[in-house]
């Protein structure tokens, strides 16, 4: 069996885990108040599907520190396919400027035509 509410492994005459059961005793219901529990989710298996375990405190920043590393990498990667593509575009027109031939479309009295 597994929690209704964290999705930990319990025991299987049980609801939810100790955990989660100190945390919901700061938080009484009036008498009274009708609950309606979920129904736990089951597999084609016939086994209860478990639920995604939440993460402490520590594995989230572990996450979060892989991520920023992933993102840092993909934007050093940019930045150097940027650098190249300035590059290849400024060799390109700087080759152009040299092989240009700007006024030298038309020709002048007495010059033979090449």
């Amino acid at each position: 069996m597994y929690c209704m509410k964290c999705g930990k492994e319990i025991k299987e005459n049980r609801v939810f885990c100790e955990a989660c059961l100190v945390i919901m005793e700061k938080y009484p219901v009036k008498p009274g108040v009708h609950i309606q529990l979920p129904q736990r989710p089951v597999s084609t298996a016939g086994k209860p599907v478990s639920r995604k375990r939440i993460l402490s405190q520590d594995e989230q920043i572990q996450r979060l520190r892989r991520n920023i590393k992933r993102l840092c990498l993909a934007l050093v990667c940019c930045i150097l396919a940027l650098g190249l593509t300035v590059t290849m575009l400024v060799n390109t027109v700087a080759e152009q400027k040299a092989n240009a031939s700007i006024g030298k479309n038309y020709y002048t009295v007495g010059e033979s035509n090449p």
